[in-house]
């Protein structure tokens, strides 16, 4: 007579995996792996000038586009492939990024 509450079959290595951390470090790479894949997506579909004439540096271009995709908005946005409302949303993280990096600066030179 089978035990109620039990299931039939257990899965050892699906066990294993949560319990070693391989699940959560998995889980954290495929999330790496898609974001880097969104960032590439930006970069073919979005013109550099339109960067350009938001005064965002080339070399500065990763590190705007990965403080923007905190944004849920732009994190959706990527994920639909809107060109359009990717932008707006971008333009609307322009402001806050330029604050950080202003506090950054502010911070370094007191040191």
């Amino acid at each position: 007579m089978p035990l109620i509450g039990i299931p039939p079959t257990v899965n050892i290595q699906a066990i294993y995996d949560v319990l070693s951390g391989k699940s959560r470090r998995l889980k954290r790479l495929y999330k790496y792996e898609d974001l880097q894949e969104g960032l590439a997506w930006i970069r073919n579909n979005i013109d550099s000038q339109y960067f350009e004439e938001a005064g965002i540096a080339p070399e500065k271009l990763n590190d705007f586009l990965t403080f923007s995709l905190r944004d849920e908005k732009v994190l959706m946005d990527m994920q639909a492939k809107n060109v359009g409302s990717i932008t707006w949303a971008l333009d609307q993280n322009i402001p806050a990024d330029w604050d950080v990096l202003s506090k950054k600066k502010i911070n370094f030179m007191r040191l």
